[in-house]
């Protein structure tokens, strides 16, 4: 008498390990770039901020603050983490910088990404006193 087996063949299980491997190669790719896209949109809103406080700096001194720790920032460039907050280079996502251009009236805010999120497709972000934002299709 033949006693009849249960269970699952290696290549039963070969195949569902293929299956979830090629699932995985598919979606991984796809949530980071989700997630580097919500990090640069983060970037961006601190960036904006950043241009508002400039713009009342120059209301109130007829000058733009050259550096971030003149509009109450720890420093003159801050490093931001995934919620937009301040943070030690090495947790941060982008380091946010203002510089002055020759012309002494005009200033350039440019965030840089750092550790997770280089390798981002947009690269540096920046945005100018006359509102230029780049690159375009970032913005």
């Amino acid at each position: 008498m033949k006693t009849e087996q249960k269970g699952f063949t290696l290549i039963d299980i070969m195949i569902a390990v293929l299956v979830i491997g090629i699932l995985a190669a598919i979606t991984i790719p796809i949530q980071t770039g989700y997630q580097k896209k919500a990090w640069r949109a983060v970037a961006k809103r601190v960036m904006m901020e950043i241009q508002g406080k400039e713009e009342s700096y120059f209301l109130n001194y007829k000058v733009y603050a050259p550096d971030l720790g003149l509009m109450y920032y720890p420093s003159a460039t801050i490093n931001i983490d995934d919620n937009g907050k301040s943070v030690a280079a090495h947790q941060a996502l982008y380091n946010i910088q203002v510089s002055m251009l020759s012309d002494s009236i005009s200033y350039r805010i440019t965030a840089t990404p750092i550790n997770r999120q280089i390798g981002d497709e947009c690269g540096v972000l920046t945005i100018d006193n006359t509102g230029q934002k780049l690159p375009v299709k970032c913005w």
